[in-house]
């Protein structure tokens, strides 16, 4: 809820989607922030390459994924 406080919205693109459904979604959100990790950094900037958006777009990467265990 949050996010949409704000005024911006959160559009998570599943890594195993086609390409060019990802690149449907990216040209029509046209975000000013994308957070990926490494391993998908160079296809997202490909993509935002060859939509004009990479001048646009700032890529944040994140390769730390934290999880919360809850004892049983």
């Amino acid at each position: 809820m949050g996010i949409l406080y704000s005024g911006n919205f959160y559009c998570p693109i599943d890594t195993g989607m086609p390409v060019e459904r990802a690149k449907t979604i990216l040209k029509v959100a046209t975000p000013p922030v994308i957070i990926t990790d490494e391993a998908h950094r160079e296809t997202v900037s490909d993509m935002l390459t060859e939509l004009g958006l990479d001048k646009d777009t700032h890529i944040e990467i994140y390769d730390t994924i934290v999880t919360k265990t809850v004892d049983e």
